[in-house]
C-alpha cells in the first residue's frame, strides 16, 4: 500500500511538470501569434512552421516581396514600437527587434537581389528569393541577440 502512495504521488508530480510545460509552450505560441496579429493586420502572411522545445518557441512566416515593400516596412517598424518593441541591429539584411524583458525577439529579413550570395549566419531566418522572412522567438536563451 505504501509503494502504491508513493507511486501515486510521483506520478501526480511527473503529470504536473507536463501540464505546465505544455501551458508554457502554449501561452508563449499564443503570443507570438497575438503579436503577428497586431503588427501584421494588414498583410497576409504565410506560415511557414513552428518549433516548439522546452524553453523555447520559435514561429516563422514569409511574405511576397510583390505585396510588402520597403514602404509598407516602415508602417510595421511605427507598429513595432507601439508594441513594446525595440530596435537591437541591422545584419546582412537582417533586422533583429526585441522586447524590454529580453525574451524575445524578432528578426525581418528583407529579400535577397539575384546577384547577392547566399548566406544563411547561422540563423533561423534566412533572406529568401523575393520573399520576407519574418521569425518571432520567445524562450530563454533564444533571444540572444537581445542581449547586446
Amino acid at each position: 500500500m505504501r509503494l502504491f502512495v508513493l507511486f501515486f504521488i510521483f506520478m501526480v508530480g511527473c503529470s504536473n511538470t507536463d501540464v505546465n510545460d505544455s501551458v508554457k509552450k502554449s501561452i508563449k505560441l499564443s503570443y507570438i501569434l497575438d503579436m503577428k496579429n497586431r503588427i501584421f493586420s494588414e498583410y497576409k502572411l504565410t506560415h511557414d512552421g513552428d518549433v516548439v522545445a522546452a524553453y523555447s518557441t520559435t514561429s516563422i512566416f514569409y511574405i511576397a516581396e510583390k505585396n510588402f515593400s520597403e514602404t509598407d516596412y516602415s508602417g510595421i517598424k511605427k507598429k513595432l514600437i507601439e508594441n513594446d518593441w525595440k530596435f537591437i541591429h541591422e545584419v546582412n539584411g537582417k533586422d533583429i527587434y526585441c522586447t524590454r524583458d529580453n525574451e524575445k525577439s524578432l528578426t525581418i529579413a528583407r529579400p535577397r537581389n539575384g546577384s547577392e550570395e547566399f548566406n544563411n549566419d547561422n540563423t533561423v531566418v534566412i533572406r529568401g528569393d523575393k520573399q520576407w522572412n519574418i521569425g518571432f522567438y520567445y524562450g530563454t536563451g533564444i533571444a540572444q541577440d537581445c542581449k547586446l
